[in-house]
């Protein structure tokens, strides 16, 4: 089981995505929805129908974000500026 953090920039949302995948399963599938399909939608977790889906508060991802409970980050917008990373790729700075 996978824990991701992503940032929806088409709906200014935050998620918690929990899915049974391994990484090269979750990057093919991000490839695709942002890179060859436009995988707009104002219901981003219907775009991804594996797994659990959790809404969060700006102040729970950021906390989130700051610890060491998830494994990788997603910022998902167009395929210009989408990028995603596993935890222990990432440099987290605080602002």
């Amino acid at each position: 089981m996978m824990r991701l953090l992503v940032e929806e920039e088409y709906g200014f949302k935050y998620w918690q995505w929990e899915v049974d995948a391994q990484w090269n399963e979750i990057t093919d599938l991000l490839d695709e929805k942002i890179n060859r399909s436009f995988w707009y939608s104002s219901d981003l977790p219907s775009q991804f129908p594996d797994g659990e889906w959790t809404e969060l508060e700006w102040e729970d991802y950021r906390e989130l974000l700051f610890g060491e409970e998830f494994d990788a980050w997603c910022h998902l917008h167009t395929h210009e500026d989408s990028k995603y990373a596993l935890r222990e790729q990432m440099e987290i700075h605080d602002e």
